[in-house]
């Protein structure tokens, strides 16, 4: 909970604390809906607000909550899970996971929340407290974040049924790789099997350097257990190069994502979709280096067909170079039409989509102070307003 300590002296209402959560407005304290990026400065406090500090009561602070107030677990922060106050295995339950959870630690005697689907009441429930919602209209919502607000970002949610319906409901064991010299590949996995875990599934977890094959072309695990299903955090085309990834196709394991990503995965596809939709507006011209047919001028980028997060990608802008990046990537090269990235002040922008089991499942935007987004690109939360 974040400290305001604000108090206003006598009233009825003077022998008691509360705590607000922040998507309520206080003034002169930052609203951020647990989003550091939509941070504002209030002017004045919310109407509920205001009017519990003039009846006398003492505001001790802010509470955490599911991200732009959409979520009912109590996980979906920047600024950490809010546990169960009884049991931390447990989720809180959210939005107002920071209120219910100041209100059942006796932190506060009481606090505001926000409730359109069960926000107020359902982490209420779940930490032994009661929550009230009053009839719609008797309280001014003035200085609250309106309930229509919203992001595109569903991505949680969609992998968790994924991965309950992979097949048909059907139970089965999981299994989970990326390569051992990562940690960014490490914690995204480990964040895939507590999806998985949440789907009800078994699961395992292993570096890519520990799957074995059995005599019968058949991958497992260091205990001999058969690799049914596996997703592994890895191209492809590593794969093709190694010696086990040769028997990738008489095996039995289904592999998550399918084998048939490699194709969209490399950028050889973009010249091929230009040839046979030429001018269409969602495509930029695209060749192979040094082939016929490229007409791009001297204003171009060029990108080996394997490179990935922005590596080995070079500007070149009225025949000069403007800028390059280096990395692991070589081999055949293809070449783009130079689009500049525009910047709107905090640096260059990029928005693309999230997709679980082949459905878009959320909109990401990114900005790099680079005219190539990289690895190291920030991502920008949104929030789109009713």
């Amino acid at each position: 909970m974040a400290n305001t300590d604000r108090q206003s002296g006598a009233g009825p209402l003077s022998e008691l604390t509360f705590a607000i959560k922040d998507n309520i407005d206080l003034s002169g304290h930052p609203t951020t809906a647990a989003c550091p990026a939509f941070t504002r400065m209030p002017e004045s406090s919310a109407w509920a607000v205001q009017k519990l500090l003039d009846q006398g009561a003492s505001l001790l602070g802010k509470t955490n909550l599911d991200q732009f107030a959409c979520g009912l677990s109590g996980t979906r922060s920047p600024y950490g899970v809010v546990p169960n106050a009884f049991d931390d295995r447990y989720v809180s339950g959210g939005s107002s996971s920071g209120s219910a959870y100041a209100v059942a630690t006796g932190q506060v005697d009481f606090a505001l929340g926000t409730d359109t689907a069960g926000s107020g009441r359902v982490p209420a429930g779940l930490n032994n407290i009661v929550g009230l919602k009053p009839s719609k209209g008797l309280i001014s919502t003035r200085g609250v974040l309106p309930a229509g607000s919203d992001q595109y970002n569903s991505v949680h949610e969609r992998l968790v049924e994924a991965f309950r319906h992979l097949r048909g409901g059907s139970a089965y064991r999981l299994h989970l790789a990326c390569a051992r010299d990562s940690a960014e590949d490490r914690g995204t996995v480990a964040y895939l099997e507590d999806c998985a875990k949440a789907a009800g599934l078994s699961t395992r977890f292993l570096f890519m350097d520990e799957i074995g094959i059995a005599r019968d072309g058949t991958f497992v695990d260091l205990a001999n257990g058969e690799i049914d299903v596996l997703f592994k955090l890895y191209p492809w085309e590593w794969m093709f190069r190694e010696e086990f990834g040769q028997s990738v196709i008489g095996s039995r394991t289904q592999f998550i994502e399918p084998i048939w990503k490699a194709v969209l995965s490399t950028k050889a596809l973009l010249p091929h979709l230009w040839r046979m939709h030429s001018g269409h507006p969602n495509l930029l011209p695209a060749y192979f280096a040094g082939l016929e047919g490229d007409d791009l001028g001297a204003s171009f980028v060029e990108k080996p067909i394997h490179s990935r997060e922005g590596a080995n990608i070079r500007i070149i802008r009225d025949g000069k170079p403007v800028t390059e990046t280096s990395g692991p990537y070589d081999g055949p090269i293809m070449r783009q039409k130079l689009v500049e990235i525009p910047d709107f002040g905090g640096g260059h922008v990029v928005i693309g989509a999230w997709m679980v089991a082949s459905q878009p499942a959320g909109m990401l935007i990114r900005e790099d102070s680079s005219l190539i987004t990289g690895n190291l690109a920030r991502f920008v939360p949104h929030v789109i307003e009713p």
